[in-house]
C-alpha cells in the first residue's frame, strides 16, 4: 500500500491544532512540515504559536513561507503584518494588511491590524476609521474597541476615549489594557478616584503591570494632594473611605461579570464591614448576597444589582 504523505501531513496538522501547549503544537505542525514541506496551512499555524510566545522574527518567517505557497492567503498576510508591527516595521505591516483586504475585504482581523499600524504611525484619525470597520464586520471583537479607544486618547477626546474602552470592557471583562486605557483617560479628566478604580482591576489581574502601578500611583498622588487642601480631616476620610467601597464594589460587579462566584461571596463579606451606619446599604448587600446563595447562577439581575448598589453609594456620599 503507498504511504500518502498529504494524509499524514493532515493528521499531524489537525493533532496540532487540538494540542493543549505550545511546544506540542509546534511539534506536530513541524512533523506536518516535514512531511509536506508546501503545507501553508501548517508554515501559518506554526507562525502564529511562535508569534503568541513572542518569537516574532521567527513567525514571520513563517507567514513569508506560507505566502510563497499560497500568495492569496488572507490570514497569513495579516500574520506577517502582526509580526512586522511587532518588529517596529509598521509601514511594511500596513502593506500586509492591505493585501489581505484585497483578497478578503470583510477580514477584521486586518483592519484592525491596519489600525494598529496607523496609530503607531501617528495617525490617529485614520486609525479610528479602520477600527470603526472592523468593529462593523465583527461586532464581539474587543480589539478594535481598545484600539479606538487609544486613538481617541491621543487626539484629546477623553470622553470618547472611555466609551469605546467601556465597549472593549463589556465583550471582554479582564481586557487589562482597556481598563489601562479607561484608567489614563480618567486621569486626563481629574476623576481619580474612578482612575483608581481602574488601575486596581488591572493590578488585581496582573500585579506586575507596571504601567498601571505607576499611574494608581499618579492616580493617588493627585487625589491626596486635592484632599490636602481640605483643612477638615473628616471630609478627606469619607473621600477616601468613598473610593475604596466604590473600588470593592466595582471589583465585585467585575467578578461577578466574569462568574466567579466564590470570589462575588467573598467581596460581598468585605463590603458588610465597610457599610458602616448606611443601614439601607448593607441591607442592599445583604439582599445580593441572598439571591447569589438560592440562584443557581449569576445572571442579569444580581448584576444589575451590583450597579444599583454603586449608585447608592455615590449617591450617599455626596457625589
Amino acid at each position: 500500500m503507498r504511504y500518502d504523505k498529504s494524509v499524514a501531513a493532515k493528521k499531524w496538522f489537525e493533532r496540532g491544532k487540538k494540542a493543549p501547549s505550545s511546544d506540542e503544537k509546534l511539534y506536530c505542525f513541524e512533523r506536518a512540515l516535514k512531511t509536506a514541506p508546501n503545507y501553508a496551512y501548517a508554515w501559518n499555524s506554526k507562525g502564529n504559536v511562535l508569534y503568541k510566545l513572542g518569537r516574532f522574527d521567527e513567525a514571520l518567517e513563517c507567514y513569508e513561507n506560507a505566502l510563497r505557497i499560497k500568495y492569496n492567503f488572507a490570514r497569513a498576510w495579516v500574520g506577517k503584518g502582526n509580526a512586522l508591527r511587532r518588529l517596529m516595521r509598521n509601514s511594511e505591516a500596513m502593506k500586509c494588511y492591505d493585501k489581505s483586504i484585497s483578497f478578503f475585504p470583510g477580514n477584521a482581523y486586518a483592519w484592525n491590524g491596519k489600525g494598529d499600524a496607523l496609530r503607531a504611525l501617528g495617525q490617529y484619525k485614520d486609525a479610528i476609521k479602520c477600527y470603526s470597520k472592523a468593529s462593523k464586520l465583527k461586532e464581539d471583537l474587543s480589539y478594535p474597541w481598545n484600539g479606538k479607544g487609544f486613538a481617541l486618547y491621543e487626539l484629546g477626546f477623553y470622553e470618547e476615549a472611555i466609551n469605546s474602552f467601556d465597549v472593549a470592557i463589556g465583550i471582554y471583562p479582564i481586557f487589562l489594557y482597556s481598563w489601562l486605557g479607561k484608567g489614563n483617560s480618567l486621569c486626563k479628566l481629574e476623576r481619580y478616584d474612578d482612575a483608581i478604580i481602574c488601575y486596581g482591576n488591572v493590578l488585581r489581574l496582573n500585579p506586575e503591570f507596571d504601567e498601571a502601578n505607576k499611574g494608581k500611583k499618579y492616580a493617588e498622588d493627585c487625589l491626596n494632594e486635592r484632599l490636602s487642601s481640605h483643612h477638615d480631616v473628616k471630609i478627606k476620610n469619607e473621600v477616601l473611605n468613598r473610593c475604596f467601597v466604590k473600588n470593592l464594589v466595582s471589583l465585585t460587579l467585575l467578578y461577578a461579570e466574569m462568574n466567579d462566584r466564590p470570589e462575588v461571596l467573598n467581596k460581598l463579606e468585605e463590603l458588610k464591614d465597610y457599610m458602616g451606619k448606611h443601614d439601607e446599604l448593607e441591607s442592599s448587600v445583604s439582599q445580593l448576597e441572598y439571591m447569589l446563595k438560592h440562584d443557581v447562577s449569576i445572571g442579569d439581575n444580581f448584576v444589575e444589582g451590583l450597579e444599583v448598589l454603586l449608585k447608592k453609594i455615590e449617591r450617599g456620599t455626596g457625589e
